[in-house]
C-alpha cells in the first residue's frame, strides 16, 4: 500500500539505522547514501557522526570533518565526534588542534583510553615540534591515564617508556 511505502521512505530512523549497519559492514559508499538521506528528513548528531565515519573510511577527510562538526554544533557533548576530528587533526599533524579536540574528548568520555592515549600523541607532537616540556609532561599524563584505564594498554606503556628518557 501507498501508505505503508511513504511511511518508508519518510521515516529518517529507518535510514539511519540502515546507513549505521552499512558502515559496520564496511559499505561505507551506501551507508553514505542512506545516512544522507537519513539527514534530509531530519537533522541528527548520530547520523551525522555515522556520516562523518563513512567519508573517513573513503578517504575524504573534508567531509568527515564537515559532518563531524555539524555533529558537535547539534549535541556540543557528543565525546565521539569531538574524537573524530581529533584523529582528522592528527592525521594532518596539526597537533595543537589535535589535542583541543581530544581534550574536549577526555572531558565529555572521561573512561575512553583510545582518546586518552591519542590526546597523548598530540601532546608528544607538540612537544617535539616545540620542545615545550609541558607538553611531554602532559604527554606522559595521558598516556599513564590511559594505562590506567586500560592496564594491558602496550603502546600507551612504550610511549611512557620513550617520554621518559626525554621529559
Amino acid at each position: 500500500p501507498a501508505e505503508l511505502q511513504n511511511a518508508l521512505t519518510d521515516n529518517p530512523a529507518l535510514y539511519y539505522s540502515l546507513g549505521t549497519f552499512l558502515a559496520h559492514q564496511g559499505l561505507f559508499g551506501q551507508a553514505q547514501a542512506a545516512l544522507e538521506h537519513s539527514l534530509l528528513l531530519k537533522e541528527d548528531s548520530r547520523a551525522y557522526y555515522n556520516l562523518g565515519y563513512a567519508h573517513h573510511q573513503q578517504g575524504d577527510t573534508l567531509l568527515a570533518e564537515e559532518a563531524f562538526r555539524h555533529a558537535v554544533s547539534l549535541k556540543e557533548d557528543y565525546a565521539k565526534a569531538w574524537y573524530g576530528l581529533g584523529i582528522l587533526a592528527l592525521e594532518k599533524k596539526d597537533f595543537r588542534q589535535a589535542a583541543a579536540y581530544l581534550e574536549k574528548t577526555t572531558a565529555y568520555h572521561p573512561d575512553d583510553p583510545s582518546a586518552w592515549f591519542d590526546l597523548g600523541l598530540a601532546y608528544t607532537g607538540l612537544f617535539r615540534s616545540t620542545d615545550d616540556t609541558g607538553f611531554g609532561e602532559k604527554a606522559l599524563a595521558s598516556f599513564s591515564h590511559a594505562v590506567f584505564l586500560k592496564p594491558d594498554f602496550k603502546e600507551a606503556a612504550a610511549n611512557i617508556e620513550v617520554l621518559q628518557r626525554f621529559v
